[in-house]
């Protein structure tokens, strides 16, 4: 009897829905009187009926949203829409991506943006000035500094480059970089000397790049001053720390200089915003007034140098 009852309640449903007589505006006011599980229920378990439920509202082209929204309500209660979200979004973002690379990649072909450059340079620092300040400083010539004679000492250097780009390979910005070297002489008594030696320069960048493909070729150069400063410390108590020594014994005499920096190297792209490299540079420096002691005037000294380049930025 049961189930006589269920086939004709069933055909009842079939007829009212070919005839249009519950309609997509009547969705709202029949889920107020179904349970949505129940009807959930109903579907699972009717399954051949409910295909023909389906055959029917879809040959209907009046109740076509109601096919929706049945079919809707039924997969909000899978996981099948958190994957097809996923799967949408995943692909947007993988779009946003290659569109934005696509864009770095262009803008550094045409030479517009910027970058950031942090480059350790290995530098060979020329000791005559220091050894020319020795010799006429009355402390200094007692002492003797088997290093100082003036050849040429390796010198690490910390800087790096902030530039923008004007179009066409074309960029400006500012660069710096600086180290120390230190010196100790022979002992005399129980005292020496030591002799921290600092060069630093700096000033205004202009580079030229020429791109090909992933490769940045470049030559450019930096004007610009710094200074080449030597500070005196004596030892002689073994017992003191180290910062009473600064505090008590240490003297600075400073050479200010202007010059220009010349580069020429390359840069690999190896991500639109991430580029490595290196280039060979030479410093030349002139001193007008030098250490500004009797004896100890002007100078000119060059500074070569093997520089890394590692650039955050789209122009590399």
């Amino acid at each position: 009897m049961e189930k006589i009852m269920n086939k004709l309640a069933m055909a009842i449903s079939m007829v009212i829905l070919q005839y249009s007589i519950i309609t997509a505006d009547s969705i709202t006011e029949v889920t107020v009187d179904v349970n949505a599980g129940d009807t959930i229920q109903s579907l699972q378990t009717l399954k051949n009926d409910t295909a023909v439920i389906d055959t029917l509202i879809a040959a209907d082209n009046r109740n076509d949203s109601l096919k929706k929204t049945i079919i809707l309500t039924v997969r909000e209660d899978g996981d099948g829409d958190d994957t097809i979200d996923a799967t949408v979004i995943s692909k947007k973002l993988s779009s946003i991506r290659q569109s934005f690379s696509r864009s770095l990649s262009k803008s550094r072909v045409q030479g517009y943006g910027g970058g950031i450059t942090v480059s350790p340079t290995i530098a060979a620092l020329s000791t005559k000035p220091v050894q020319k300040l020795v010799r006429k400083d009355n402390t200094l010539r007692r002492y003797s500094f088997t290093d100082i004679d003036g050849s040429y000492k390796p010198l690490l250097l910390m800087g790096g480059s902030v530039y923008g780009g004007l179009g066409n390979g074309v960029r400006i910005g500012i660069s710096g970089w600086g180290g120390e070297y230190e010196f100790t002489s022979a002992t005399i008594g129980d005292t020496s000397i030591y002799l921290s030696v600092s060069h630093s320069f700096g000033g205004f960048m202009i580079e030229k790049a020429f791109v090909k493909n992933n490769m940045n070729y470049l030559v450019g150069g930096t004007l610009g001053f710094g200074s080449l400063t030597v500070t005196k410390g004596t030892t002689g108590d073994p017992w003191k720390t180290t910062i009473d020594e600064i505090e008590e014994n240490e003297e600075e005499a400073k050479a200010r200089y202007s010059g220009v920096n010349l580069h020429s190297g390359f840069t690999v792209s190896l991500l639109p915003w991430m580029h490595i490299g290196a280039d060979v540079n030479g410093s030349f420096l002139f001193s007008v007034n030098g250490f500004d002691i009797p004896g100890c005037k002007g100078f000119m000294a060059v500074v070569p140098g093997f520089r890394f380049r590692i650039t955050f930025g789209n122009i590399g």
